[in-house]
C-alpha cells in the first residue's frame, strides 16, 4: 500500500508540472505579398490637353489639362475661357465674379465644385461615371451639382490627343485688350499656355448692339455682314479663327505687314492684322 501511495503521488506531481509547461510557439505567418498597382491609362508619361471646339451658348469654352505618371493621372485642371475674354472661369469664380451661389442658389461656387470633380478623378482613376440626366449631372460626386459630362469627355479627348510638346512660353492664362476703336469695338486677345506651348487662342472684338446689349463680332457671326456689305472673302469670326490657327501652328505671330496692316501669310485672313499682332505682343511678350 505504501508503494502504491508513493506511485500515485509521483504521477500526480508529474501531471501538475506537465499542465504548467508553456505552449509551443506558433509558426510565424508568411509575409503578405505586396499589392501590385496597375496603370489605369495606357499612355506615356506627360502633360495632356483638350478644349471644346467652340463657345457654348453661355459664352464659355471648357478645357482640361492633366499630367500622367506611371499610367496614373497625378494632376489635372478643369477650367474655361469666355468668348468676350477676361479671367478664366476658375479665377472669375474664386474672386466672386461668377456668382453661382448668389444668383443661381448653388450649394457652392463653380471653382469649388470643379475642384471636387478633379479630386474624384484623382481618387478613382476612371472617366466612367453614371449620369442622372441628359445634361450630364451626377450623384456620384459629393458636393457637386454642376453638369460634369464636359469634364470627363475632355479628359478622354486629352488622353487620345497625345502629350503636349514642351514649348518656350510660361504656363498660364494671358489676356490683353486694346482701347475702344472709333466704331465702339474693343479688340481682345486671350491665350492659354500648357507645358510651354500655346494651346488656346481667342481673338475677338466686343461691343454693343443697336439696343445697347453686350455682344462681340464672334457672337454676331454671319450677322456682322462683312461679306455682304464689305465684300470680304469670309466673315470676321472665320478670319479671326484662321489667325488663331496660325498662332497655334507657328507658336507666334511674327508677320511682315504692308502699309494697310495686312499680310498674305495667313490663308483665309485678309483683314488688318495690326490689332492682332499688338494683342499677341502685349499678352505674351
Amino acid at each position: 500500500m505504501k508503494k502504491l501511495t508513493l506511485l500515485l503521488i509521483v504521477l500526480m506531481t508529474v501531471a501538475a508540472f506537465a499542465g504548467c509547461a508553456p505552449a509551443a510557439p506558433a509558426e510565424p505567418e508568411a509575409p503578405a505579398e505586396p499589392v501590385q498597382e496597375t496603370a489605369s491609362f495606357d499612355v506615356a508619361d506627360g502633360v495632356y490637353y483638350a478644349q471644346e471646339a467652340g463657345f457654348a451658348g453661355s459664352g464659355w469654352k471648357y478645357n482640361v489639362t492633366l499630367e500622367v505618371a506611371g499610367g496614373k493621372i497625378v494632376d489635372l485642371d478643369w477650367n474655361g475661357t469666355n468668348v468676350r475674354g477676361g479671367d478664366d472661369k476658375k479665377t472669375l469664380s474664386a474672386n466672386g465674379g461668377y456668382g453661382m451661389v448668389a444668383y443661381g442658389a448653388a450649394q457652392s461656387e463653380w471653382d469649388v465644385q470643379a475642384e471636387a470633380v478633379e479630386q474624384y478623378l484623382l481618387d478613382t482613376q476612371t472617366t466612367e461615371v453614371a449620369y442622372t440626366d441628359d445634361e450630364g449631372h451626377t450623384d456620384a460626386i459629393t458636393g457637386v451639382s454642376i453638369h460634369v459630362t464636359e469634364f470627363f469627355n475632355l479628359v478622354d479627348e486629352a488622353l487620345a490627343n497625345g502629350a503636349v510638346a514642351k514649348g518656350a512660353y510660361t504656363d498660364g492664362y494671358y489676356y490683353a485688350e486694346l482701347a475702344e476703336d472709333e466704331k465702339g469695338y474693343t479688340y481682345l486677345g486671350q491665350f492659354q499656355v500648357v507645358n510651354g506651348t500655346i494651346v488656346g487662342v481667342n481673338f475677338n472684338s466686343k461691343g454693343k448692339t443697336e439696343d445697347g446689349e453686350d455682344t462681340s463680332k464672334k457672337e454676331l457671326g454671319d450677322d456682322y455682314n462683312m461679306v455682304a456689305f464689305g465684300g470680304a472673302q469670309a466673315e470676321w469670326y472665320a478670319q479671326a479663327e484662321a489667325i488663331e490657327a496660325f498662332v497655334l501652328d507657328t507658336q507666334g505671330l511674327t508677320l511682315e505687314l504692308n502699309e494697310d496692316g495686312k499680310t498674305d501669310a495667313i490663308a483665309g485672313a485678309s483683314i488688318g492684322m495690326t490689332q492682332f499682332v499688338e494683342l499677341f505682343n502685349q499678352a505674351l511678350k
